[in-house]
């Protein structure tokens, strides 16, 4: 069994330190006697046995408020992500045409997000070139439009009109697939679906959503469901 006492006297260079001992003895101790490079104070009880005269084995006694208290919580354990790789951009291209055409839930990270602008962009360049097509060959000369504005050539000879059909569905389709997909986006970084009306700010609202939906995808899981891009 140990000895208790208190410290009187702390340990200085060159020269032991001096415990009191719970029944009248006095002790010398060396630092180096004490547990684990532990810190004492004057005043502080301590517990130590005493080797053929030696104090060894030194330690505080933790105060009584102090040993009932809880251990500090450990840090949580850090996360660590992997990329998951991309697919694709026809890939997503099909897939916002389809099974996420009009989906304004979830997220979409970057690369699903640019890759429909990017298809969507070629789609409404071709859907112009037809439209320019059945202008010249359907309607030459407005014989089957011959109530809308006719706009004669330098030879007076009068123009196709050109109606854009083709383009009108093809922009009225992307168009509601883009919308969902920059909500997704939005949701991918952190943002509400309302953070999509800062485009109407004029001049400068079209740059801001674009910085926004440029942001790389949140790693952890949020309130519109898991990271497309990282995972544990």
């Amino acid at each position: 069994m140990g000895n208790r006492g208190t410290i009187v006297e702390l340990a200085r260079a060159g020269s032991p330190g001096r415990i009191d001992g719970a029944y009248g003895e006095s002790f010398a101790y060396d630092p180096k006697s004490v547990r684990n490079g532990e810190a004492l104070r004057e005043g502080a009880e301590v517990d130590f046995i005493v080797l053929r005269g030696e104090v060894r084995d030194l330690f505080v006694i933790p105060a009584p408020d102090q040993r009932g208290a809880e251990a500090p919580a450990a840090p949580p354990p850090k996360i660590y992500y992997r990329k998951i790789p991309g697919e694709p951009v026809v890939t997503y291209y099909k897939r916002a045409m389809t099974k996420r055409w009009a989906d304004f839930r979830g997220r979409a990270r970057r690369k699903e997000y640019y890759s429909l602008l990017l298809c969507a962009t070629v789609a409404l360049v071709l859907a112009n070139i037809i439209d320019e097509l059945l202008a010249s060959t359907i309607n030459p000369g407005l014989r089957l439009f011959g109530w809308l504005p006719q706009d004669l050539d330098q030879d007076g000879v009068l123009e196709p009109v050109v109606l854009y059909i083709t383009t009108l569905l093809v922009g009225t389709v992307h168009g509601i697939a883009i919308a969902s997909a920059t909500i997704r986006r939005l949701h991918d970084a952190g943002h509400s679906w309302s953070a999509i009306w800062i485009v109407l700010i004029p001049y400068v609202g079209l740059f801001f959503l674009l910085a926004q939906t440029l942001q790389d995808t949140q790693s952890e899981e949020n309130t519109y469901g898991p990271s497309p891009k990282y995972k544990v």
